[in-house]
């Protein structure tokens, strides 16, 4: 498997230099790769990350195709008790997290690209997964996401992004005892609209997506039906950011603000159990940064940024009733990034994020009249395991080639000096720009 891949991205390499050469391509770096290796850096410009955040951008990024090969995750396989494992051997190496997406120009006022196999949605994310899941269901496939930018005006860039994934299973069986039916189906639908003001001192952009997480599970048992399934579902989030350069300096400040709700009831017809499920979250997070370049071959971003999250849980039947609420306050978070040309083909990253998180887990339950409480308070820090990170790009013509350095390989080296085969990289990113300069 490893050593096809790499033939693969040798042949794509040469192509995208043969053909950087004829056109005069300048390659756009970009990916999840390049973004964790900046310190998962919301002070950063990124194709990938703001033509998926924002259709908006795709009047800027146009005529480019961008995507994520994916990062390295191991088989899994079932032990004799029920639980899983994983493989360690290298044999078995897998990726996951892939998706790929081009945008092209359509005119002077227009572009038009799609983006595929991108998962968004609390249908992938929420606790709305564990309840589908145990009914059968499984994740929508094959995610679909268009891109439509239009220029409004020489500064003023609208875009929308319709979004749908979707999954189904059906399943009958008819006999002289049995009649029964079964009929499985997980969605997320929806969009983003978005909205790019360039000025002659930077620009600002905001975004408003909404999207219906949906499930469903009929089954019909000789002309009995029972249906599970969910009221609400709805997603919204909003999101501003802007990019200022201070007068007479090269030192852009760059604000952001993200704001996110989401709820749902999980609903069983007919409710022979009167049970009642009701889930819900919303969160705030804010920051400001700096981005400015050093020298002329360097960009340094970073900066201090807070949020708050709340997630609810209620559940209750004819004798119980409980609620679960739990409280995230995150302050001071840090995010940093410097990136820097080796060579005129090869930039070096490095990262670092930081953050001090204060959680309140609140509980209360009444059972045939009895009551419980409970509270906890923890103060604790973001995954030290992702504190530090590092990366590398390469580019070639109009092709980039970027990588988040994989921890085994920093701490091993290569395998000339620990004799083990590491991976050079941990997640890989790729794109090319085929605009003609």
């Amino acid at each position: 498997m490893k050593k096809k891949f790499l033939v693969i991205g040798f042949a794509v390499m040469i192509i995208a230099v043969i053909t950087g050469r004829i056109f005069s391509q300048q390659a756009i770096p970009s990916g999840t790769a390049r973004y964790e290796a900046l310190g998962y850096n919301p002070y950063i410009m990124d194709a990938a990350i703001d033509l998926d955040r924002n259709p908006a951008w795709g009047n800027k990024y146009n005529n480019y195709s961008f995507g994520d090969i994916g990062r390295y995750s191991p088989d899994t396989y079932i032990l004799t008790d029920g639980t899983s494992g994983l493989y360690i051997a290298d044999s078995n190496y897998r990726l996951r997290d892939q998706y790929l997406g081009v945008n092209f120009r359509l005119g002077e006022e227009w572009s038009l690209g799609v983006i595929l196999n991108k998962a968004e949605g609390e249908i992938y994310n929420s606790d709305m997964r564990v309840y589908y899941t145990v009914l059968g269901n499984e994740t929508p496939v094959a995610p679909f996401k268009a891109i439509v930018a239009y220029n409004t005006s020489t500064n003023v860039t609208l875009g929308f992004a319709p979004y749908i994934a979707y999954w189904n299973y059906d399943n009958t069986e008819t006999s002289q005892l049995i009649s029964s039916s079964i009929n499985r189906s997980t969605s997320a639908i929806g969009g983003t609209f978005g909205i790019l003001d360039r000025m002659n001192s930077g620009w600002t952009e905001g975004t408003i997506g909404l999207k219906f997480n949906n499930y469903s599970f009929d089954s019909t048992l000789n002309g009995k039906t029972t249906t599970y399934e969910n009221d609400g579902g709805l997603e919204f989030n909003a999101g501003y950011r802007g990019w200022y350069r201070i007068k007479e300096s090269k030192v852009n400040i760059v604000p952001y603000v993200n704001f996110g709700i989401f709820d749902w009831q999980a609903t069983q017809t007919p409710n022979t159990i009167n049970l009642a499920s009701e889930s819900n979250w919303w969160k705030l997070n804010a920051g400001v940064g700096i981005n400015l370049p050093i020298t002329e071959d360097g960009m340094f971003a970073g900066g201090i940024s807070g949020g708050y999250q709340s997630n609810s849980l209620t559940v209750s039947d004819t004798s119980y009733s409980g609620e679960m609420k739990y409280e995230l306050v995150t302050f001071p978070q840090f995010n940093m990034g410097l990136e820097w040309n080796l060579a005129d083909w090869l930039q070096g990253r490095f990262g670092y994020s930081r953050a001090i998180i204060r959680s309140t887990y609140k509980s209360t339950a009444t059972l045939s009249s009895k009551y419980y409480d409970y509270e906890s308070n923890r103060t604790l820090s973001s995954n030290p395991d992702q504190t530090l990170t590092a990366g590398l790009g390469m580019q070639f013509g109009g092709f980039s080639l970027d990588g988040l350095i994989g921890e085994r390989f920093i701490q091993q080296g290569p395998n000339v000096l620990s004799g083990d085969s590491n991976d050079l990289y941990g997640v890989v990113s790729i794109s090319y720009n085929f605009k003609r300069y």
